[in-house]
């Protein structure tokens, strides 16, 4: 429990804290899966046709598994200082590198087909079941 608490861990944690609280807001109708929708172009991440949402929840849950397994593995083996600091740095960088793939491939039975890309149709609904505008 302390590592999911601490550097690094805990900046992953409080990502699937906010994750968490919006969508219990989506669950109770207060909030909508596709807000974050026009603010990032999940097609140039890779992640197009699920909601941005569902992807950086995703990407969260990934991230914050690799640096937990990385921060109980690694950093013990560190003795404490500036070697200690880079080592958590390390971890953190790598579990988002790793996490990104991650997302993708897990993503990939979601996905929507995007228009313009080849073989995409429109889709009646979307991975949250809610009709396509």
């Amino acid at each position: 429990m302390s590592a999911a608490a601490a550097f690094p861990t805990l900046f992953l944690t409080s990502a699937l804290l906010v994750a968490v609280v919006f969508w219990l807001l989506v669950a109770v109708g207060l909030a909508d899966s596709g807000s974050f929708d026009a603010d990032l172009d999940a097609v140039a991440w890779g992640v197009g046709g699920v909601p941005v949402a569902a992807a950086c929840t995703v990407l969260a849950v990934l991230a914050w598994g690799v640096c937990l397994a990385g921060t109980v593995l690694l950093v013990p083996r560190v003795p404490p200082g500036a070697g200690q600091m880079l080592v958590r740095l390390g971890v953190l960088v790598v579990a988002v590198l790793a996490a990104w793939p991650g997302t993708r491939l897990l993503l990939r039975p979601f996905r929507a087909p995007v228009p313009g890309r080849s073989g995409a149709e429109p889709a009646a609904r979307t991975v949250t079941g809610s009709r396509r505008r």
